[in-house]
């Protein structure tokens, strides 16, 4: 499904969206107390001021009922982008495939492969898919918004 059809239904859709992300899970499964998910099994969409991007939230406290952070899974397009933006949340990529132009506050640098960024809570920030190849990236954030 493109991007900008994702993003009308979640605009659309708003806080509907938000309370059946469980339900955008095709399975998960139980080990004792844990849960276990795969990211094919989970039905991706383009968050607002994202362009040219999969998101896919693996853990959260309306997916598993974490408590002090939320997981998510990002695949975007070469061109594709997160607008600059703050909030209340610290948060980290890790750099799984692709490469990013990072930009925190005025600074911009580009990002590889096997990288780990770290970002403080309130500090403006963006991303760009840059390269041939998608971006595809962890993010964690804490806590949870």
């Amino acid at each position: 499904m493109p991007c900008d059809i994702k993003r009308t239904l979640v605009e659309e859709a708003g806080e509907r969206f938000e309370m059946n992300l469980k339900k955008r899970i095709k399975r998960i499964a139980k080990v004792g107390e844990a849960s276990v998910i795969e990211i094919k099994d989970v039905e991706g969409f383009c968050p607002p001021n994202y362009t040219k991007t999969d998101s896919r939230p693996l853990i959260s406290p309306r997916i598993m009922g974490s408590k002090n952070f939320v997981l998510v899974f990002n695949k975007i397009e070469p061109g594709g982008e997160v607008k600059v933006h703050e909030h209340n949340a610290e948060h980290g990529y890790l750099v799984m495939r692709g490469k990013m132009v990072l930009k925190i506050n005025n600074e911009e640098r580009e990002v590889t492969p096997g990288s780990v960024v770290y970002i403080p809570q309130n500090v403006r920030h963006g991303l760009k898919s840059i390269g041939e190849e998608d971006l595809e990236l962890l993010m964690i954030y804490a806590p949870p918004m």
